[in-house]
């Protein structure tokens, strides 16, 4: 086994000491920022049940079937961004509810009926147009970008309680490193009061 001096384990020990001070740097800023976003989304669905959550504005969702493609593949992360009714536009691709899905067409038309405005949609590879009419009531966002084949996350980053389990993990993770180096601290510190009173001079 390898026998360490005390500069070398006074070394280790200040080393770990930084590297833990780093880590409550990175850490608890991330488990504040989860904490803030989860509280956001939990108002925001006690507000508008029938709304997906945003942030800022910015909604995720993820592409299950092939009826935009190839503008969108099944398994695309899309991110739509809340818009004013006036500023939704012909061929502008929306995310929009209905029957308790999110779905995620293009609109192809704009329709004016009894006195209330309806957008006509229609996936880019589906040869014909839906048969429901979306009100803005139903929009979630207008489409902005996608992030290829990382949809799924988006599975569990909008459950309320992937964001608890991820703020445990964290924490727990931290805890355990920390207790691990607060043990190894003290070991050293009775090293050094033993190594004390062996090398007194007797008589003292």
């Amino acid at each position: 086994m390898k026998i360490y001096t005390n500069e070398q384990i006074t070394k280790k020990l200040n080393r770990k000491a930084k590297i833990k001070k780093i880590c409550k740097l990175i850490i608890y800023p991330i488990i504040i920022l989860i904490f803030i976003c989860n509280l956001i989304l939990i108002i925001q669905k006690v507000k508008q049940p029938n709304k997906v959550p945003n942030f800022l504005g910015y909604k995720v969702f993820a592409i299950v079937s092939g009826s935009m493609e190839p503008t969108l593949q099944i398994g695309d992360l899309v991110i739509v961004k809340t818009t004013k009714q006036e500023e939704i536009r012909k061929n502008d691709i929306i995310t929009f509810s209905q029957e308790g899905y999110s779905i995620t067409h293009r609109i192809v038309n704009i329709i004016q009926k009894d006195g209330k405005v309806y957008y006509q949609t229609k996936g880019d590879r589906n040869t014909a147009n839906d048969e429901e009419l979306v009100s803005y009531e139903n929009i979630e966002g207008v489409y902005i970008l996608k992030i290829p084949k990382i949809g799924n996350i988006v599975k569990y980053t909008q459950n309320t309680t992937f964001f608890i389990v991820i703020i445990f993990i964290i924490y727990i993770t931290y805890k355990i490193i920390s207790r691990k180096e607060d043990i190894q601290e003290a070991r050293h510190e009775k090293r050094k009061e033993f190594e004390k009173r062996q090398n007194k001079p007797k008589g003292e």
